[in-house]
């Protein structure tokens, strides 16, 4: 007798039979967490890459803010209002972003009484051109490269403080005499 041989299909497959969902439907449960793996890397690292790009930004304009404080402050020490502008005039060459620089008094009481007359009270900065030191001659000791105003103060305004001596001749007294007051440098930009 002869052995019955069971004869194989010509097909690879058979479409009655089941289970057999080809060769990435076999795989599809596997693809589905390696999926969202790729999903979450991709989103956690635009977002990182989003972060530093923002604080690349900030700290590109830090530095600008520096380079304008630089400007102005020089030596700590400003001969009067015509050196004053002519460091205004350098520094308007800085556009990157809206700066406004100026010079605010510091009231000097006199140090033998007790308590001093008055205390620095601080600054407001959204309308600190009522502030700045004011020449006799309505001279201001200010400089901007925009005519835009702060009108809110946010987490991308830059404030500076700096202790500057301004060489002050008021009264019209001879070239060589003058007095030394001490100022305040306010440097504050924003975008």
């Amino acid at each position: 007798m002869r052995a019955k041989t069971r004869e194989l299909p010509s097909k690879p497959f058979l479409l009655k039979e089941k289970g057999f969902l080809g060769p990435i439907g076999d795989d599809l449960p596997s693809l589905i967490p390696i999926v969202f793996a790729l999903i979450i890397f991709f989103t956690v690292f635009t977002q990182t890459f989003n972060t530093f790009d923002s604080r690349n930004i900030l700290f590109k304009d830090s530095l600008t803010v520096i380079k304008l404080s630089d400007v102005f402050l020089g030596s700590s020490y400003i001969r009067g209002i015509e050196d004053f502008q002519r460091r205004c005039e350098i520094a308007q060459s800085i556009r990157t972003i809206n700066w406004k620089v100026g010079l605010l008094s510091l009231d000097v009481s006199n140090l033998e009484k007790k308590p001093p007359q008055k205390f620095f009270q601080g600054i407001d900065i959204p309308n600190i051109d009522q502030s700045f030191f004011v020449l006799p001659n309505k001279q201001a000791f200010a400089c901007s490269n925009t005519q835009e105003k702060l009108t809110y103060f946010s987490e991308e305004t830059i404030v500076r403080f700096y202790p500057v001596a301004l060489e002050v001749n008021f009264l019209n007294l001879p070239e060589k005499r003058f007095f030394v007051k001490p100022v305040l440098l306010v440097v504050v930009a924003w975008k």
